[in-house]
């Protein structure tokens, strides 16, 4: 099994909201997806943190990917936005996900909203949509970093922060 992270994480700066990009044309299907699972997650209306604009129908445009460019059969392709990105909804997700990725595919996950670093410092979260402000009920409201990457087995360098990143890295 191949493993590929998509991790686009997105932190407001001072300068406002990010820009998607804008694809004049749609992308040709070129399969080669049928053994593949992924998970996307995208979160533009968090509960208690700053929205991110755009950053649902970005995740829908990555769902479309998957399952009309790449070809992966719906059924393997998770889709979680906004209320349903929790860290616990995530996690069955990305399980699911990794039983479900055929011999020899790849096991995609892309997400879409906030990121930060543990308490730390040595590590980097995934902010799920209910996290609040403030640290007592913020951390518990994320996923960890080498946990996520402890359901998969994978051996990734650490989550990027600041910014907007997207990295593809085999595993």
């Amino acid at each position: 099994m191949t493993a590929v992270f998509m991790l686009c994480l997105t932190m407001l700066a001072a300068g406002g909201a990010p820009e998607w990009p804008v694809f004049p044309a749609k992308p040709k299907a070129t399969g080669g997806g049928a053994k593949d699972a992924a998970v996307v997650v995208g979160v533009s209306d968090y509960t208690r943190l700053p929205d991110i604009q755009g950053a649902t129908r970005n995740s829908v445009d990555w769902y479309n990917y998957f399952t009309k460019v790449r070809k992966v059969p719906a059924t393997r392709v998770a889709l979680l936005e906004d209320a349903d990105a929790t860290p616990r909804k995530i996690r069955a997700a990305l399980m699911n996900a990794v039983s479900d990725v055929g011999k020899d595919g790849t096991l995609w996950f892309v997400f879409i909203g906030h990121g930060a670093p543990t308490k730390d410092g040595n590590d980097g979260v995934l902010v799920g949509v209910d996290a609040h402000a403030d640290e007592l009920d913020f951390y518990p409201h994320t996923l960890v970093r080498s946990e996520l990457l402890g359901l998969t087995k994978w051996e990734i360098p650490r989550l990027c922060r600041g910014g907007i990143h997207c990295l593809t890295i085999p595993g």
